[in-house]
């Protein structure tokens, strides 16, 4: 499923509205810049789309907090991004937040 961009980034404020994303790293060759970050927000709204493997789809608020590293790998063509490659820890955050046990 592909999503525009905004869409899904509404769905993300919309189930944690203090969501935020912080660059701990930031390194770049040739067309590729790679980010190392950390992602936490507290679960408190309903994820309507099936994001981060979708096990938030529909699941009542808990009021968690999270916190969780993601890595994004971007491609450069002409100063803008033309691919968005990322590995995010899922896992963490589902245990984290609930849905899966520890």
């Amino acid at each position: 499923m592909s999503l525009p961009i905004q869409t899904g980034f509404k769905d993300i404020v919309r189930t944690f509205p203090d969501w935020h994303w912080t660059v701990v790293r930031i390194v770049g060759q040739g067309d590729s810049v790679v980010a190392l970050v950390r992602a936490s927000g507290t679960h408190q709204g309903v994820s309507q789309l099936p994001l981060n493997g979708a096990l938030l789809v529909g699941v009542p608020p808990t009021g968690t907090h999270f916190d969780v590293w993601h890595i994004h790998w971007f491609k450069l063509a002409d100063g803008r991004i033309t691919a968005d490659y990322r590995t995010r820890d899922d896992i963490g955050l589902y245990k984290q937040l609930g849905p899966l046990t520890k």
